[in-house]
């Protein structure tokens, strides 16, 4: 079985550096304000949208793939009873 290496460009790189961080200070704010940080994120990424002037940022599929999809499946998986 071939081994498949993802590269990402700097472009990417700064794109998943500014989303990790800008998670983590919504992260931080929902536990301030004790609201569950799924709803503080959908409303974080609600109004990124309305602001005028940010350019128009779409995701490679790999790029939600590899860093977006495993965090949010691992932190269901732990948290979730066995029941």
């Amino acid at each position: 079985m071939p081994h498949v290496l993802i590269a990402f460009s700097s472009g990417d790189s700064l794109l998943l550096a500014g989303l990790l961080a800008a998670g983590l200070i919504l992260l931080s704010i929902s536990q301030l304000v004790r609201i569950p940080y799924p709803i503080l994120l959908v409303l974080g990424g609600l109004a990124l949208s309305f602001v005028p002037g940010v350019p128009h940022i779409e995701l490679r599929p790999d790029v939600v793939l590899v860093a977006v999809l495993p965090p949010l499946l691992y932190g269901t998986a732990f948290f979730t009873s066995l029941r």
